[in-house]
């Protein structure tokens, strides 16, 4: 059809592509560099001054990084005090999104960027003459009197400005952030972070105590009974929690793997490779999941820690000859949890050991749980022996399996076929007894997720309307599909009991507890492009956006330091 007259939506997916190739084409590879996000303890966590400082005036680059002189107004911690100046470069960092800032409505004036902002900063430590005492670890910003953070919305691209909702919650895309925080309420949330932080680093000094143990396990996360607790919906992309971190660290470092192994069971996010000590080794971590002597929690947490801590199972384990049969015996333990979890390691080797080849093929024949059978075709996958399984034992198409994690349902579909199948509608009932107390009946377009040619994940967050009275509900879950002959299907699922109200002992902070009232989900994004930008006014505007937007990029990119941003 005529430019003129494509529809909106494929017009902007059109534009987004073409987005993705000019910034696929300018970008070199060192460039495409993921910049991490933080929450407000981890900064806190990671700056020996924050301050709120007036900005002074972005120079115009000509080589180098941009270095901006601001003036300190307020002290929040450390030892910079009203009037100092403080000159710190802000590399890889703009103070407008990327697709500009929302446009006013009809009759209203345009917004303000105030020059005043919020440096979270720790010395530079360099010797070296002229070079500034202060590196910038993070920053907000304040635009008509709401706060902004930083994320890296597009890889190649910018550190760019998004509301700062209240924390934890906001880092985790959990709908109860509530409505952007303006000045004063970032003030009491960095507080907060603040006393959270200093929490942190007295319990990794007491580390060699029971006590101090303890601290940790409850900095990591709250525990797994507080449904009321913040809790990632979907994947949540480079958010990186160094108290969870640096905690996990310091209980590794003690010879506790007990302490260890609870703390990893507390990870909510953020954690991706934490570096541990040799002393945990991946044969001793194998050893705690093998055994059915140790709390469920603790097995699963061993495996977390073998998936996630850079365990070379081809070498350090041997599948191929003395590790192989411990292995592949977790694929017919009693608990489900942990032979999906032993599923989802995954091996260097291109080949799978004999032993572990002979299991995988066994263990499809008799599974009946859906996510052993997900995870059995992820392992299939991955040794290149999909076709040999499926033509093995025919399985119930498609595969559909569901869990709760605190307010949040996730939905798992895989085809094992050539018959695409997709979620056409989800019912989640509340039930306190025999009475139904809520239920929420959703579309597609109410979720949010992701899709492939082979799966669907999705994601239901329980905001029941009106909100449930506090107690505790049994959790009826029916979820629809739909195949591309329009042939419909359902599958049912009992959900773990749902407790309103939080747990009757947590020991989670205060800075982790849930307000009381929630709101539903935002409706998702256009699930088309990741890099999809919000509606422009006019085609006009979006191609000018465009190339504004790649001329920027490839400019930036020449003048660029090599260096890269600091963490």
């Amino acid at each position: 059809m005529p430019p003129s007259t494509r529809p909106p939506e494929a017009r902007r997916r059109a534009l987004a592509l073409l987005v993705a190739a000019l910034l696929s084409f300018l970008a070199k590879p060192a460039d495409a560099a993921r910049m991490f996000h933080h929450d407000l303890a981890s900064l806190a966590f990671e700056s020996d001054a924050i301050v709120l400082a007036r900005r002074g005036p972005v120079p115009q680059r000509s080589t180098g990084e941009t270095v901006i002189e601001h003036r300190v107004l307020e002290t929040y911690t450390g030892p910079l005090r009203p009037g100092d100046l403080v000159a710190v470069p802000y590399d890889g960092v703009v103070l407008e999104p990327t697709w500009g800032w929302p446009r006013p409505a009809p009759g209203a004036t345009a917004g303000v960027l105030s020059d005043e902002v919020v440096l979270f900063l720790r010395p530079t430590g360099s010797d070296e003459a002229g070079a500034p005492p202060w590196l910038l670890v993070d920053l907000r910003i304040f635009r008509d009197g709401q706060a902004y953070r930083f994320e890296q919305r597009m890889n190649p691209g910018p550190y760019e400005p998004v509301p700062q909702r209240a924390d934890p919650f906001d880092i985790m895309g959990d709908p109860r952030a509530g409505a952007p925080l303006d000045q004063d309420g970032l003030r009491r949330a960095i507080d907060a972070a603040v006393a959270r932080a200093r929490a942190a680093h007295e319990a990794i000094a007491e580390r060699a105590t029971h006590e101090g143990r303890r601290k940790l396990v409850d900095l990591i996360g709250p525990p797994a009974d507080d449904d009321d607790a913040p809790v990632p919906v979907g994947h949540v992309s480079s958010w990186d929690d160094r108290i969870a971190t640096k905690a996990i660290e310091a209980l590794a470092s003690t010879g506790d793997l007990d302490a260890l192994l609870d703390g990893v069971a507390r990870r909510v996010g953020g954690v991706s490779y934490p570096m541990l000590p040799q002393s945990v080794s991946g044969p001793s971590l194998l050893a705690a999941a093998a055994s059915r002597a140790v709390p469920l929690h603790r097995r699963l947490a061993a495996l977390t820690l073998l998936e996630i801590g850079r365990f070379h199972l081809s070498s350090e384990l041997k599948p191929s000859t003395k590790h192989a049969p411990q292995i592949a015996s977790l694929y017919d333990d009693p608990e489900p949890e942990v032979r999906a979890a032993a599923l989802d390691l995954r091996f260097s080797a291109q080949a799978p050991p004999p032993p572990v080849e002979a299991a995988i093929l066994a263990r499809w024949g008799r599974e009946t749980d859906p996510h052993v059978q997900w995870s059995l075709l992820g392992s299939a996958d991955h040794f290149a022996m999909r076709e040999k399984l499926l033509g093995s034992h025919d399985v119930i198409e498609p595969i559909v399996w569901a869990r709760r994690r605190r307010r949040v349902v996730d939905i798992f579909l895989m085809n094992t076929r050539e018959r695409r199948h997709h979620v056409s509608r989800v019912v989640i009932t509340a039930r306190a007894g025999d009475r139904a107390a809520g239920t929420l009946d959703l579309t597609p377009d109410m979720l949010s997720g992701s899709a492939s040619a082979r799966t669907e994940i999705e994601h239901a967050f329980l905001a029941f309307t009106p909100p449930l009275a506090p107690g505790r509900y049994a959790l009826d879950l029916r979820v629809d599909i739909e195949d591309d002959e329009k042939q419909h299907a359902s599958r049912r699922f009992t959900l773990p009991a749902f407790r309103v109200g939080g747990a009757e002992a947590s020991t989670s902070p205060p800075a982790r507890s849930a307000p009381t009232g929630m709101v539903p989900p935002p409706v998702p994004p256009p699930r088309s492009c990741a890099c999809a930008a919000p509606g422009r006014a006019s085609e006009a505007d979006e191609v000018e956006t465009i190339v504004l937007l790649c001329v920027g990029l490839a400019a930036a990119r020449r003048r660029r330091r090599a260096a890269p941003r600091a963490a």
